[in-house]
């Protein structure tokens, strides 16, 4: 497995990076002049952070899941340090810096009053905009660095939770596998681990939010009085709606991503199984389940965007509508004045990032977290094969079951089970299709659990699957599989396997590099670097299953005399065979029928051929040995396409639901960005119109007009009113312009 080139990579600058250089990213510079001159290649990659390296970080996490058996506790336990003190410096810039920042800027402003009200002097106003910049400075400076240091937390629980994910994918009994979609394990590597990266850095929210929100409450009573207290209280009425909403987007996700792994899992047996269904002409059915399923997929993803859309429109409007109400108490009982009103907004504005946006996503990625966690923690929890030693084996039994029982789902699949095999023995295990053969395998291997009854295992064991597989990289790699190298072994296996002519066929011998599943090589090739993967580990039982079944009569013949009978030769082998013809040459021959095992001893010819009702000719799938004409497409170093996405697919993607509906959609996103900026400009217009009205009797000319104070207030409330339906109406119309194009998009390319 080590067919990828061994690249000696450049040591990471963020390695060394010093204090400045990590807070400023300065050590990211020479990468960007770089990237800007020439075009990436794979050489320039940087090594990975000694902090990263996957192997560390899951057993870090492993360890402390064996002893927590909460995969949330573990977490918290590997990381919950650097994780809280992070947390705790994010706090004193979000509880100190913004709110001193709204505090100096709201006494700069009095300095500027025309009226003659401010006392604050020109020195006092300098270091108001001092302070101001200094604030400014320390807390770019500060929250920056501690949003990437957060999410690499997160990155470092994501690096983690896969390399589980993977592991555990390896240890699965087929009875967990069986129940396990590969679109599941491909969405919790792909889809849930990634949520810990943003979840990382908005948990911290959930608490810093509600204490920023009590001080700069306090710090607006100071300045207007009761009406802040109104606003914060309707803000806090608020919240539950976005949890509200938070929850229901969790619940629906849920149930869409249960339906996405039912659709990936799907579309995987489609393209495997694409060439009968093109010859049985089923593609009718198939596309009809198959929409079906997402038909059932897309309505839970419609109210989950639907949803989204909803929690996005609070988070535009919260701040607007809050603002809007406390002006209208304050209003009740004073006049509009400048100082007041736009030290109120910037105390507004501060809470905005917090309170009306990172809080309610906070909320949602809590609840996106916890789904993802438990899915996670569901998947690690599943069966997987025991490989712990089996007591009270000894050297005269190879294998044993005693009254064995196992099943895969709900019914039984073997059924009083009692078999002992000697070291050294050649068994053939026959019967006809279903009638065990196979699942008797998966219970040797401990794949297949006893739900009643015994077993012994006495030794190592290798094993032959009924279908083969390969992974991607060279044949010898998908022989050796991690075992060491061993010539005189190698050479050796390959000749009693019969692959030593399809070697000097291929284009590099044994390093002929192939893809995943082996599509380029004939079954019978498969087949046979199948079994050599087998044969070359030294093992104490070989379980071979159906090993001839891809092969023609010539090879198959001499594989069984070179391998089976010569080279594991003195080893215990359970053969899985339908050809009755090798059964008269082996020393024991075990007969399944409907889940048990009905016959165990030597068998002379006559005798097999009385067993013929236990056994089912299959066809002989005749392959030539010689090379079959197809290219093996070598695997070399990737090509990086240079260049960007044309607007043409950008162009298709919007407009696949019309280009009216584009326009509408863009119109409405103009009309809904003029409303908003409207309200703050025109309280800045009223505001300059009362301040103009109360100095008229000085030599200033006011260019306003002055209306009465009922009629600003109810141009102030249209504009807000407007503002809530429009931006409403406007996530609602992008999201559902982004699902329909969606949809049609899938219909078309499915087609």
């Amino acid at each position: 497995m080590n067919s990828a080139k061994n690249i000696r990579r450049q040591q990471n600058p963020r390695q060394n990076a010093n204090l400045f250089s990590a807070a400023t990213f300065c050590y990211t510079w020479p990468t960007f002049i770089k990237g800007s001159k020439v075009p990436f290649e794979e050489d320039d990659l940087y090594q990975t952070l000694s902090e990263h390296q996957s192997e560390m970080l899951a057993n870090k996490v492993e360890a402390h899941w064996k002893n927590q058996e909460s995969l949330t506790k573990a977490l918290i336990s590997a990381f919950g340090f650097e994780f809280l003190t992070l947390g705790l410096i994010l706090a004193a810039s979000e509880l100190v810096l913004k709110p001193a920042q709204a505090v100096f800027l709201g006494r700069l402003l009095l300095y500027y009053m025309p009226d003659g009200d401010s006392q604050v002097t020109l020195f006092e106003a300098r270091m108001y905009a001092g302070g101001i910049a200094l604030m400014s400075l320390l807390y770019i400076c500060s929250f920056h660095p501690l949003t990437v240091n957060l999410q690499l937390v997160g990155l470092k629980a994501k690096i983690a939770c896969s390399s589980l994910i993977y592991r555990k994918a390896l240890r699965l009994n087929s009875g967990a596998f069986n129940s396990t979609s590969v679109g599941q394990i491909v969405n919790l590597i792909s889809t849930d681990a990634p949520m810990f990266i943003p979840s990382a850095f908005t948990l911290h929210y959930l608490w810093i939010a509600p204490v920023q929100c009590v001080i700069v409450t306090y710090l607006m009573y100071q300045e207007v009085g009761f009406s802040s207290i109104v606003g914060v209280l309707l803000l806090f009425l608020l919240i539950p709606i976005h949890h509200l909403l938070g929850k229901a987007v969790s619940k629906f996700r849920w149930k869409a991503a249960s339906r996405t792994d039912d659709r990936v899992s799907y579309m995987d047996e489609i393209i495997l199984g694409i060439r009968a269904i093109k010859m049985y002409a089923w593609e009718g059915l198939i596309k009809s389940a198959l929409v079906s399923l997402r038909s059932l997929e897309v309505k839970y993803i419609r109210f989950s965007m639907y949803l989204k859309a909803a929690n996005i429109s609070f988070d535009a409007l919260t701040i607007p509508i809050v603002i809007y109400v406390t002006m209208m108490v304050y209003l009740s009982y004073d006049e509009i004045r400048a100082d007041k009103v736009f030290t109120l907004m910037i105390f507004y504005n501060s809470l905005r990032a917090t309170m009306a946006a990172t809080f309610p996503h906070s909320i949602a990625f809590r609840a996106v977290a916890l789904v993802s966690l438990r899915r996670i923690e569901k998947f690690l929890n599943s069966p997987e094969i025991e490989m712990e030693s089996i007591e009270g084996t000894t050297d005269l039994i190879a294998v044993r079951i005693v009254e064995g029982y196992a099943k895969w789902k709900e019914d039984l699949t073997l059924q009083n089970v009692n078999l002992t095999v000697k070291p050294g023995t050649l068994v053939a295990v026959i019967g006809a299709v279903g009638s065990g053969k196979s699942s008797l395998l998966s219970v040797m291997l401990k794949e297949l659990r006893l739900v009643s009854g015994k077993i012994h295992v006495n030794g190592q064991i290798s094993y032959a699957s009924q279908d083969a597989w390969l992974f991607s990289g060279s044949i010898r790699d998908n022989i050796l599989f991690g075992e060491k190298m061993d010539t005189k072994r190698y050479d050796e296996v390959m000749r009693v396997c019969a692959l030593e002519d399809d070697f000097g066929l291929f284009p590099m011998g044994d390093q002929t590099m192939v893809g995943g599943r082996g599509a380029s090589l004939s079954g019978g090739q498969k087949a046979r670097i199948n079994l050599a993967r087998a044969v070359y580990r030294d093992a104490d039982i070989y379980l071979l299953d159906e090993p001839f079944a891809a092969v023609d009569a010539r090879v198959g013949k001499q594989i069984f005399q070179d391998c089976i009978k010569g080279f594991l030769n003195g080893k215990t082998v359970l053969l899985v065979t339908h050809q009755l013809k090798y059964v008269t040459e082996v020393d024991e021959v075990i007969a399944v029928s409907n889940g048990t095992v009905i016959s165990q001893g030597s068998v002379s010819q006559n005798e097999v051929q009385g067993q013929e009702n236990f056994t089912e000719d299959t066809g002989k799938q005749h392959e030539q040995s010689q090379w079959m004409g197809r290219e093996l497409d070598d695997i070399t170093k990737e090509q990086k396409s240079i260049g960007s996405v044309s607007n043409t697919v950008y162009r298709k993607y919007l407009t696949a639901n019309g280009f009216i509906n584009l326009v509408l959609v863009v119109i409405l996103f103009i009309i809904a960005q003029v409303l908003m900026s409207s309200a703050p400009y025109f309280l800045t217009h009223w505001v300059n119109t009362a301040q103009m009205e109360r100095t008229r009797n000085s030599s200033h000319v006011s260019p306003y007009e002055m209306y009465s104070k009922t009629t600003y207030m109810y141009i102030y409330s249209a504009i807000t009113t407007a503002s809530i339906v429009i931006v409403s109406w406007r996530s609602y119309s992008f999201f559902s312009l982004l699902l329909k194009s969606s949809q049609k998009l899938h219909n078309n390319m499915f087609n």
